[in-house]
């Protein structure tokens, strides 16, 4: 049976596995939308419909750029934040445990001295 841990890091490597798919695949249709543009434009340099097109389609590259960018940086942020999270329940229940147990110490003493 397996953990959560391990279901959830499967989850997560799939979709990673599926988000650069569909990254290589946006990066493929770009180059090749790119490619015919560039031939347009060697055919008909003054062709401003032609011309648009391509300064379109730089913009938004651009623009998924900065998504794509913005997405990184966000799962990025998020897993610094979740790490930091379980680094802080750890340290509380940590704390917590070794005040339990001082405490239990405490009233060992407090017994041994009779106060």
């Amino acid at each position: 049976m397996k953990s959560i841990l391990v279901e959830n890091l499967e989850k997560l490597q799939s979709f990673k596995k599926v988000r650069t798919l569909e990254d290589l695949a946006h990066h493929a249709d770009y180059n090749l939308m790119c490619t015919i543009l560039l031939k347009w434009q060697a055919l008909k340099p003054d062709n401003e419909e032609v011309n648009e097109m391509a300064k379109s389609l730089g913009r938004m590259f651009i623009y998924i750029h900065n998504l794509q960018s913005w997405r990184d940086n966000s799962e990025a942020s998020w897993s610094e934040y979740r790490k930091d999270k379980n680094t802080a329940l750890t340290a509380d229940k940590n704390s917590r445990l070794k005040i339990a147990e001082l405490e239990l110490e405490i009233k060992r003493l407090k017994l041994l001295t009779n106060i």
